[in-house]
């Protein structure tokens, strides 16, 4: 390692096609940012690249969760003005094609999808390292001088890397950069739901998920391969459950990986294809895998690491780790490492795997196998109700919390100090988001006594300005609107498996259908598209998502791109659309319960009169007959009153 302009400089001999890699990496990503100023990472990215790849050499970026990599891969003179026009754009950004770039990212965000980031969302909560898992609705709000502060925060000389494919750094490069500090990688945060864990949640989606963490080891490399061969064998070969299979271990911190298990399902198969997962994992967290296996699976690591190339493929690797904190080992000490892994070491891989999974996926229960549903619910907070119109369910908002109560008492609650943030449409709808993952909506049209400016009192003042986010305007039909009244009693909501129906301020989810083929990562450039789970279509929301790209496997095998998708959010019930627009409720049957209620009201009357003269004139002989008649009367002409009254109050309640 040498330095250049006060920044650390990784080099190593130039491949042996004679293309020279060229990055720069940066300590900052998705997990730095908060709901408020999400996507801000990726819009600097995109600024960065202006009048850069007009140029004939291949160069790319990406924003992982806690990095950012500019690379291009040419000659050494294309790689040198590659790095040296992405910097001089970082140290002064071109700020005035910033709304464009906005544009190019909403676009950008249309094909993106997966239970992988929703897994993570549920996971670590709407904050740091769960944030890949929601769109950026941050760029609604994002102005230009925070853009520009962003970027002389974490854009700087000191919290920056450069892996260069050369034997010596070359003298036309001039990457001059804003002095600054290496910014520790954010703290990983865990979402209280979550805990204990194995747990699922349900999704509509052509997959089935295992999210897990593990501890940062070389046993989880061999655990990788040997899993992923093993998982292939029982799902596909063995089962014919499942086309695609695909298990990967990705770094999240210095000391824990993010270990993951896919595999794709058709609606009438989910189940087997949960179940032979948790068959396999638990046969694997148990040792029952053969010495072959194990003994192939290191042999495919060592093969990996003992390539001709492996200095100059793995300089990138080394880049980011520096930059984490994490410790540089050369080839050398990592072939080592892996030859010293044992049976028990990836044994213990896969009971980590087992005891942390987060099961995502269109299963409705897997507690057959211990694994327990993830519960949103909460206890409501007490304040001020606001009955949903046509429905059961209510608002309730106080000074400390906002709640959402549903007809059988079940609530799901956002404290404000938990408020991760607030995303407004100017029609007056709101939809509050907790750091918990849980969304509640806030719709004008939905609930008696609510308005707009009424929410924004509520709501807003309640909440840091940074954190409430504008959205475009919705079209008419897309405001949700309360069913026609009828004399029905209208039946609770039916609850979604994963308890709440998503969002339309975030993403759906379509309908079970038949698992697509699955799509090769491209080359070089082609960025990570999980299609089973796609974006909700709303024009008007504009979801973004940061750019995932795949970087070339022979030149750099160990990079550690970070595997994150983007599917729906959860949300309460009240977030549905409803199949027509509000009309006026009708007078007529509150005036006939009224009429009724005093017709038989004064029969009542006049029975009970008289039943009281009876009783007082007992002795007369006619008095006891006239008595009982009158006091029968009064019961078959009371009972109805009472009721006739109930009514034409809930009546007037709709």
């Amino acid at each position: 390692m040498t330095d250049h302009n006060g920044i650390p400089v990784f080099l190593a001999p130039t491949a042996a096609n004679g293309q020279v890699l060229g990055a720069i990496t940066f300590r900052v990503g998705m997990a730095d940012e908060d709901f408020g100023n999400h996507g801000i990472t990726h819009l600097v990215e995109h600024l960065a690249f202006t009048g850069v790849l007009n140029s004939s050499v291949h160069a790319n970026g990406t924003t992982s969760e806690a990095y950012t990599c500019f690379y291009a891969v040419g000659t050494a003179d294309e790689v040198v003005t590659f790095l040296n026009q992405v910097t001089a754009n970082l140290a002064d950004l071109p700020l005035e094609r910033m709304e464009a770039e906005k544009d190019i990212l909403r676009t950008e965000a249309t094909s993106r999808g997966g239970v992988l980031g929703r897994a993570a969302t549920v996971r670590h909560g709407v904050q740091g390292f769960g944030l890949p898992g929601i769109v950026e609705l941050g760029l609604n709000r994002v102005t230009a001088d925070e853009a520009a502060s962003w970027a002389a925060r974490y854009f700087t000389a000191g919290n920056a890397a450069i892996a260069l494919a050369l034997p010596e750094v070359p003298e036309g490069l001039h990457v001059n950069l804003p002095p600054g500090d290496l910014i520790p990688a954010p703290q990983v945060t865990t979402n209280p739901i979550t805990i204990p864990t194995p747990a699922s949640i349900g999704v509509r989606a052509n997959v089935v998920a295992i999210d897990a963490i593990v501890e940062r080891s070389r046993a989880a490399w061999v655990a990788e391969t040997l899993g992923a061969k093993r998982f292939f064998r029982e799902l596909r070969e063995i089962d014919a459950l499942s086309y695609n299979v695909d298990v990967s271990v990705k770094g999240l911190s210095t000391t824990h990986d993010r270990f993951t298990i896919t595999a794709d399902t058709v609606s009438d198969k989910a189940e087997a294809v949960a179940g032979a997962l948790v068959d396999t994992l638990a046969a694997l967290a148990l040792g029952r895998f053969s010495d072959e296996d194990f003994e192939a699976a290191k042999a495919e690591q060592v093969k990996t690491w003992s390539a001709t190339d492996i200095e100059t493929s793995s300089i990138l690797s080394n880049a980011i780790n520096y930059l984490w904190g994490r410790q540089t080992k050369t080839p050398q000490e990592l072939l080592a490492d892996i030859e010293g892994v044992t049976r028990q070491d990836v044994t213990r891989v896969f009971q980590a795997v087992r005891d942390s999974a987060l099961w995502v996926g269109p299963v409705a229960s897997l507690e057959w196998a211990g694994i327990r549903l993830v519960d949103f619910t909460s206890k409501p907070t007490s304040g001020h109700e606001f009955p949903q119109i046509g429905a059961s369910g209510k608002l309730v908002v106080s000074d400390r919390a906002l709640s959402w109560v549903g007809g059988d008492g079940s609530a799901l609650t956002v404290p404000f100090e938990r408020v991760a943030g607030v995303a407004v449409f100017p029609d007056g709808g709101r939809e509050v988001v907790g750091l918990d993952d849980v969304t509640i909506s806030l719709e004008p049209t939905l609930y008696q006594g609510l308005t707009g400016a009424l929410a924004s009192a509520l709501i807003d003042s309640r909440v840091p300005s940074t954190k409430i986010v504008p959205l475009p305007m919705r079209r008419p039909e897309d405001i949700p609107s309360p069913p026609e009244v009828t004399d029905e009693v209208p039946a609770p909501q039916a609850w979604a498996q994963e308890q709440y129906a998503p969002s339309p301020a975030y993403t759906q989810t379509p309908d079970y259908g038949p698992a697509p083929d699955p799509t090769p990562w491209g080359y070089p450039s082609t960025p990570y598209s999980d299609p089973t789970i796609q974006t909700y279509p709303m024009e008007q929301l504009i979801p973004t998502q940061p750019q995932m790209q795949v970087m070339p496997p022979q030149a750099y095998p160990s990079f550690p791109t970070a595997q994150v998708s983007y599917p729906s959010q959860p949300s309460s019930p009240p977030a549905q659309s409803w199949p027509s627009q509000p009309k006026g409720r009708s007078s007529a049957g509150l005036v006939g319960w009224i009429v009724l209620a005093v017709i038989f009201g004064m029969v009542a009357a006049f029975s009970a009169l008289f039943v009281i003269f009876t009783a007082a004139t007992w002795s007369d002989p006619n008095s006891p007959t006239a008595f009982w008649v009158f006091l029968v009367l009064l019961v078959i002409t009371g009972i109805p009153t009472g009721v006739f009254i109930a009514m034409a109050v809930r009546w007037n309640k709709r």
